[in-house]
Formats: C-alpha cells, structure tokens, sequence
C-alpha cells in the first residue's frame, strides 16, 4: 500500500551501536589525514565497517552515512554529522542521536530527515531479512 503523504516519523532518541562509534573511529582518521574521500562532496566514496557515504555538498560540512546494521537487516539508518559531532561519538561525549524513527517500532529505519519516506513503512517494502 503506498500512503500519497509520507506517515508522520516520530523522534526518538537511539543509543548509538559500538560498530557505528568503530566506524566513526576510522572517518575521523580519514578526516585528520586528509584522505581525498573526506574533501570531496559524494555519497559512497566512504566506505568503512558498517558506515557508506561522504561529505554532503550543501556546504555544511557535514558528513552523510547510510548505517547497515547487520541485526537491522534490511533497515538503515540515514545520519549526517559535522567533524566535531563524530569526535563526540568517537570519544564518547555522546552515545545517542536524535532520529526521526517510523511509528511502527518493529521498523528500524531511521533518519535525520523528517519528512522522508520509508520503503516499508510508506510503499509496504519487504519486511524479510
């Protein structure tokens, strides 16, 4: 069933996994080098543990990842973050983030946009891992 609206996320606060701050470890590495990856806007040319994405070319200086959480298989989480908020992480001055979360719990999408659709949630995605 596809809604003509996406249905409404709800924003919840969600313990960040220790694979995602592992992840973070490596693009905050990436980050004090250099590595071309992190200075040019692209969203997959960052691909390291369970984090795929880049810098996001809206000029904020935020990074975007897609989360591919093996026990949250097929779900992602949708992220952005500055340098200094995957510092925060990487170090552990923050271990929740805000997302926008389906109303349904049983789903484990999760996103930093509001309005956003969700493939199972919004157009009845199979729900099979």
């Amino acid at each position: 069933m596809s809604h003509e609206e996406p249905i409404p996320r709800v924003l919840r606060e969600v313990p960040v996994p220790p694979e995602v701050v592992a992840s973070l470890r490596e693009v905050r590495e990436l980050i004090e080098s250099g590595d071309e990856a992190t200075t040019t806007p692209t969203d997959d040319c960052i691909q390291v543990g369970c984090l795929c994405g880049g810098l996001m070319d809206d000029e904020s200086g935020r990074f975007y990842f897609s989360v591919h959480l093996v026990d949250n298989s097929p779900y992602i989480w949708d992220i952005a973050l500055s340098p200094s908020e995957i510092v925060d992480y990487v170090e552990g001055k923050k271990n929740t983030m805000n997302l926008w979360c389906c109303q349904n719990q049983a789903c484990g999408f999760k996103t930093y946009i509001q309005h956003i659709t969700c493939h199972w949630c919004d157009y009845g995605g199979d729900r099979t891992p």
